[in-house]
């Protein structure tokens, strides 16, 4: 009857303040569209808008594997929109091919960046990339507009411990460049990270420190994991990964990259097992330890497979534009695998394995704080 009344309340006042949200959100949301489609003065580069295209075929070659590639010329007639220039006419020549790997065809309507180019004694204008901010605000504006809408002071908790852990991020970077204090600032970064997003998300509660506490204690046995597993087994290849200052230096940035990795999915794990744990002590005051072990147990095996697979796609979606570049020009399976692939596959495994070690270490500790919560009320 608790729950009934509870959520009865919660459909009376939810609405109007919904109601508010969405208008007020989509107002700010419009706001800035319409401020990053007409900002072109606050650019020092040169922004034109593309009025008219026409298209030539130039060639075409033929790729290690037989695959044909079609080369073409664009000439675009383009309207300057801001500096000494604006309103004049600017005409722009662009070579794309086919597969669109390193170049970029445009069409009517385009905000393009433009440099100019004075060698030989002659100028010409030359196409930097695509004005994309309106683009980026509207996506960022519709993820925090929905954030809001759906979750309300959650949602704002969320941003708020987003915008504190990169301003976090990019103080601490500026230490990270010294080797000799890397680790230390690495540790000081996932402490902080977990405590501030699990602090900000989950309020001051005995669910949010034992979150906490399964979170630092799944992460030490995954570090622990790591180094053990490394220690015994050949190296992977860093010396093929880009920007290497020196071996021993990058399998530090890569440990770190691995563990910082494993965190938000042993974060998620945590704090969903001990507020599954806490509400089953609001609602069901009576449960024994028995039946909330077994509840615990059940709520583990249903997150582990979603976790594990959505770790898995996001870790393998940032090889695929690798992999297939790399296989279409002649690379075989094996090199790509053992090469590129390899890497991606260690962060999925200890992530994985952190995701596992989660679920008991969280439930431990839930009932742990579970128990001696009812012994006090005793």
């Amino acid at each position: 009857m608790k729950i009934k009344e509870l959520c009865l309340q919660k459909q009376t006042k939810i609405p109007a303040k919904k109601r508010w949200i969405f208008f007020i959100g989509f107002f700010l949301l419009l706001i800035a569209l319409f401020v990053t489609t007409h900002n072109d003065s606050f650019y020092k580069k040169s922004i034109v808008k593309v009025t008219k295209v026409t298209e030539e075929f130039l060639r075409k070659e033929k790729g290690p594997n037989g695959e044909i590639e079609n080369y073409s010329r664009q000439e675009i007639t383009s309207i300057s929109r801001n500096g000494e220039n604006k309103g004049k006419k600017v005409i722009l020549v662009n070579d794309y091919s086919s597969t669109g790997y390193k170049t970029e065809k445009y069409k009517k309507g385009d905000l393009l960046f433009i440099v100019s180019d004075h060698a030989n004694g002659a100028i010409k204008d030359k196409i930097t990339g695509v004005k994309r901010d309106y683009i980026l605000a509207f996506l960022i504006g519709l993820f925090l507009w929905g954030l809001i809408l759906v979750a309300t002071k959650k949602g704002i908790m969320t941003i708020l411990s987003v915008i504190i852990n990169l301003g976090i991020f990019t103080f601490c970077i500026q230490f990270m460049k010294d080797p000799e204090v890397f680790a230390k600032v690495w540790i000081f970064m996932i402490l902080i990270f977990c405590s501030i997003t699990l602090l900000l998300v989950g309020g001051l509660h005995k669910k949010t420190w034992g979150a906490m506490l399964a979170s630092f204690l799944t992460i030490g046995m995954v570090w622990v994991i790591y180094h053990l597993v490394i220690g015994m087994t050949k190296e992977p290849p860093y010396e093929l990964m880009e920007y290497i200052s020196g071996p021993h230096e990058v399998a530090n940035i890569f440990m770190a990259s691995v563990i910082t990795g494993s965190l938000g999915a042993v974060m998620d794990v945590a704090i969903t097992i001990n507020s599954s744990v806490n509400e089953l002590m609001i609602t069901t005051p009576e449960i024994t330890i028995k039946e909330l072990t077994c509840s615990v147990r059940e709520i583990g095996m249903d997150i582990m497979g979603t976790m594990i697979n959505v770790l898995f796609f996001v870790y393998m979606s940032t090889t695929v534009t690798r992999v297939l570049l790399e296989s279409r020009n002649g690379f075989g399976f094996t090199t790509i695998l053992r090469f590129n692939v390899v890497f991606e596959l260690i962060r999925f495994l200890l992530g994985a394995i952190g995701i596992v070690l989660a679920i008991p270490v969280s439930g431990v500790l839930a009932i742990a704080l579970f128990r001696i919560k009812r012994r006090t009320k005793e």
